[in-house]
């Protein structure tokens, strides 16, 4: 009854205006995609969507053996990046200090350690860490700075091999336009919480430049829960000889948060903002820097060039095993690849094939001191992890209707080591495909089967201990982590007035890696299986009123040992979101976000002897008012974050509780020009 009144409530807080109808043009789908990578003439519909990340290539997503979603820089307004993908996505979030900009995603019940079987790539170049810390949203560009993202879902190591287990995330940045514009905001709002942002950007057909800053801050709903962040990126492409393009792209910030460390549940229910670290915090430098381009030899035929270098440097006081460690960590990658895509006349058909070639490398270096102030250095290493791949992908069609695709890639990772005591190296070799059919039913709707045969290497530090506290060294009967997934779904698109989509999962893992405290070393797991449905909605009646929604249900389990039959902890079994949004006069919007989660059992629960965490609904709402200044626009909005100020415990691991925050309040105010 709780859980009903909650969501009534929620949905009456945003449906005072239904009965008032309002002239506003409808929000065709549209198709977009990254400048360097343009759609095809015949996917220039107005209600068809392109995307780049499923096939690694343009291509319509009707035709597209899988299930794709498109985050829009319109539902990225007033949200941060890992709250967009909990909400349209069915991504799982959650942190270790409870702020979303810090939230590991998780998907198909890979929630310990989710951040290495999701991809997270930005605009194709990878962002995941070598090593097991999580993935830095806060030196991501906000929301002013993407133009979309893309989320496929279910695996794709045949096509991107490390990390792709679960789903492939791309962070597409939105490119400068011809013109001259220029947008500034300013938000701010509860424990001391304020940001500042402008964006510039012109250009003309041959040459665009935008610029952004920003710098946000917080204390913190929970103590010692604080974030700084100052970032600038730059965007510059151009246009050569008809048939060229090339783009460059340059992040660099600073970031500071604090970790307020688990609670016992004792301290969680007396008081949850509460730390129990009192001095834990790291701080980042990164510089980011991505290259591309492109040649069309013919409209059907062109060459894609890409190069990244990515460097994170982090301070890090830590307190763990009864110790308090102080740490610089350095990594630098550099990325490169290359791939070529055609279409050739193969029995009457037109067989479209892309192939490339893909290489990272990861220099890792850690350097341990005993001190705050790093003048006293116990420790220092140097790992490096190098890999290179080649990959294909093959599609025909059948009829006009049906298409087979058929994909293969074969890595080779090598890792070594230089740190105190300990040389060596250590090396992988996979090979892997997929392959999957897709019938489109009719324009706006298709069926689809997908396989592919997933993996993930280790973790510089699950395959490396490197803590300089004994028993460090290379564990060289640790495996990659192998599985088979399979999907089956449906998808249906009509112009913006609908488009819905269910998914069928089954995963099969094998080798999955884990710490084992009996041993104290990282070993494989025992055989694993996931399987359930992942489904979305969007459904537009009338011109003033939209509602978007996702579904997931998610059964993992133990398939062998000791654990069989058990669940796998920390993953909730029912998950799900609804947006339901009204729109007036293009000026007035009004909007609610309400999620639930699912009961779960606590990280390390593999016997589940232990009761589940109880599960939790949430509720925000926010209103945003756009007046138009002549030629400009002023915008001001607001959002409440939990408004029923609902104490919960968003993650549990090894019996400590790590609270989600109570109810926030954020106003803000934004003139574009």
């Amino acid at each position: 009854m709780k859980i009903f009144l909650t969501v009534l409530m929620c949905l009456l807080v945003v449906a005072a205006g239904w009965a008032e109808e309002a002239a506003i043009p409808s929000e065709e789908f549209s198709v977009a995609t990254s400048d360097s990578q343009p759609a095809a003439d015949s996917a220039r519909e107005a209600d068809i969507m392109v995307s780049v990340t499923a096939t690694r290539s343009p291509q319509p997503d009707n035709q597209i053996p899988a299930s794709v979603i498109t985050i829009t820089a319109e539902q990225l307004r007033n949200r941060t990046v890992p709250e967009a993908l909990a909400l349209f996505a069915g991504i799982d979030m959650r942190s270790f200090n409870g702020l979303p900009a810090l939230a590991q995603p998780s998907a198909r019940g890979f929630t310990e350690g989710g951040q290495g079987r999701i991809l997270i790539l930005f605009d194709g170049i990878k962002l995941n860490n070598p090593d097991m810390a999580g993935i830095n949203w806060l030196a991501i560009p906000g929301a002013g700075g993407i133009e979309k993202i893309e989320v496929v879902r279910g695996g794709a190591s045949s096509l991107y091999g490390d990390y792709a287990v679960a789903a492939v995330i791309n962070i597409i940045p939105a490119k400068p336009r011809e013109g001259v514009s220029l947008s500034t905001e300013v938000m701010g709002g509860s424990n001391s919480f304020l940001e500042k942002r402008i964006t510039a950007s012109a250009g003309s057909d041959v040459l665009l430049v935008s610029v952004s800053a920003v710098d946000s801050r917080t204390d913190g709903w929970r103590d010692r829960t604080g974030t700084e962040n100052t970032n600038f990126s730059a965007n510059i492409s151009t246009s050569f000889a008809e048939r060229g393009s090339a783009s460059l792209f340059l992040s660099s910030g600073n970031q500071m948060y604090e970790m307020p460390g688990g609670l016992t549940e004792e301290e969680f229910k007396n008081n949850p903002r509460q730390a129990s670290n009192k001095y834990d915090k790291a701080e980042i430098e990164s510089l980011f820097i991505q290259a591309q381009g492109r040649w069309e030899f013919t409209e059907n035929h062109f060459l894609f060039l890409t190069a990244g270098y990515n460097s994170r440097d982090t301070k890090a006081d830590i307190s763990f095993w009864g110790m308090q460690a102080f740490t610089n960590t350095n990594i630098d990658s550099i990325a490169a690849g290359v791939s070529f895509t055609g279409e050739f006349p193969v029995l009457l058909r037109e067989l479209k094939i892309t192939a490339g070639f893909d290489f990272i490398m990861d220099d890792l270096s850690v350097k341990r001191y005993n001190d705050a102030n790093r003048e006293d250095r116990y420790y220092s290493g140097k790992i490096t992890k190098t890999n290179y791949a080649f990959f294909s992908r093959g599609e025909l069609p059948v009829t006009e209707r049906l298409l087979f695709s058929l994909s293969g890639r074969y890595d080779h990772v090598f890792y070594s080591g230089d740190l105190p005591d300990v040389n060596d190296n250590k090396n992988y070799l996979v090979f892997n495909f997929g392959t999957g059919f897709n019938f489109m039913f009719s324009d706006n709707g298709k069926v689809y089967l997908r396989y592919d045969r997933v993996f993930r290497f280790p973790f510089t530090d699950e395959l490396i201990m490197y803590h300089g506290i004994g028993n460090d060294g290379f564990i060289k009967d640790l495996n990659p982590e192998r599985g088979h997934s399979f999907d089956l779904g449906v998808e249906y698109r009509f112009g913006s007035l609908v488009a819905l989509g269910v998914n069928l999962f089954l995963l099969l893992m094998n080798d999955e890696i884990s710490f084992n405290n009996a041993t104290f070393s990282n070993e494989n797991l025992d055989k694993t299986i996931r399987y359930g449905i992942e489904s979305f909605v969007s459904f537009s009646p009338v011109e003033y009123f939209s509602l978007t929604g996702t579904y997931n249900f998610t059964i993992a389990e133990f398939r062998e040992g000791e654990d069989k039959g058990n669940q796998i902890p920390i993953v909730p079994v029912h998950r799900f979101a609804v947006i339901p949004e009204f729109s007036f006069f293009n000026m007035l919007r009004l909007y609610s976000e309400i999620s639930y989660s699912a009961s779960f059992y606590g990280g390390g629960d593999t016997s589940n002897n232990f009761d589940k965490i109880d599960g939790y609904l949430l509720c925000n709402i926010g209103a945003n008012l756009t007046l138009p200044v002549g030629r400009s626009f002023l915008t001001v909005f607001g959002k409440v974050k939990n408004i029923t100020d609902k104490e919960y415990a968003q993650l549990v691991h090894w019996a400590s509780y790590y609270p989600g925050n109570g109810r926030e309040v954020m106003l803000g105010v934004a003139f574009t020009y």
